[in-house]
């Protein structure tokens, strides 16, 4: 017998949080130091941080003169920031104090990725894409690409991935860079809107997110493995266990897609509107079978999946 869809539908697991964060503020950028069992975040010009268990405040650093527009973790209990300051700190999460900052970029920094130590790589609206020593400051490389990049992911090997302004002929692609020798490995396209959040799975496998769309990307020889929905803009993406991810997007809703082979994706659990004003920013993997997510509502969420 066929389901029909409705009762597909109510097969999809409702996830609830086991527990709330007040914040008292609005945030944008969300990742976790395990170590420390704390949550990092950010606002529009501050980093603040939460211990997962007991929701304590922890920390609050006023880190940059303009939006905070990525944060992402580093050895040794350390968190990089970027800016539209144009500038790269490195922040000591021991101390609370800041280690380096990182300039050269004459536009927004829009994203980073973490490399193998101590390499950290930078994209900008500057169009150009960076390649950092941070525990020297030193500028290892750079290449220019053909317009501003928005957000960018290391793949297990080293090599980055980057995504961006339209291309001449109206679509959005994401480029491949060799993290050798920055030559161009590859460029896919697919997406007929900005790509907001990408995530990769393994060396052979990415995944992007633009509005409503997600696309699962064979990464051996460019094609399209699967093309899923999600309503709204697709702000971030993490990778789970058990070849699953989950997604997050503008309308206030978390995904949880799961495969049984390496094309199929479905939906396996989900919530609606649980974060009481509209978007959710930003979600990352807790390690335990936990999620965090933060928000526009001036809280972060803690779910079980």
């Amino acid at each position: 017998m066929i389901e029909s869809e409705d009762e597909l539908r109510d097969e999809i697991q409702q996830l609830e949080p086991m527990r709330i964060v007040n914040t008292g503020t609005s945030l944008n950028r969300l990742v976790f130091l395990a170590d420390k069992n704390e949550l990092i975040a950010s606002d529009n010009m501050t980093i603040f941080g939460w211990n997962v268990e007991t929701g304590e405040k922890t920390r609050e650093i006023r880190a940059h003169t303009n939006f905070i527009s990525s944060l992402v973790v580093l050895p040794g209990n350390r968190v990089a920031s970027c800016s539209a300051d144009t500038s790269i700190k490195i922040w000591n999460m021991e101390t609370g104090s800041i280690e380096r900052v990182l300039t050269g970029h004459n536009k927004c920094v829009n994203a980073l990725a973490a490399l193998t130590e101590p390499y950290l790589a930078s994209c900008s609206n500057d169009s150009t894409l960076k390649i950092w020593n941070y525990e020297t400051g030193h500028l290892i490389a750079e290449k220019i690409t053909r317009t501003w990049q928005l957000r960018i992911c290391a793949l297990p090997n080293g090599d980055i991935v980057t995504t961006g302004n339209a291309s001449p002929s109206g679509t959005f692609g994401i480029s491949v860079w060799n993290a050798y020798d920055g030559q161009l490995k590859m460029e896919l396209a697919g997406h007929d809107d900005v790509i907001f959040s990408l995530l990769a799975v393994s060396n052979e496998e990415l995944v992007s997110g633009s509005s409503g769309k997600i696309r699962v990307w064979n990464l051996g020889d460019g094609s399209l493995r699967a093309q899923l929905e999600h309503e709204n803009i697709i702000y971030s993406l993490e990778l789970l266990s058990n070849n699953s991810f989950a997604s997050c997007s503008h309308e206030g809703t978390i995904k949880i897609w799961s495969r049984s082979s390496v094309n199929d994706w479905h939906c396996a659990k989900t919530c609606k509107e649980q974060h009481s004003k509209c978007y959710i920013k930003s979600i990352v993997n807790l390690n335990n079978n936990q999620l965090a997510s933060c928000s526009s509502d001036k809280s972060i969420k803690i779910w079980k999946l």
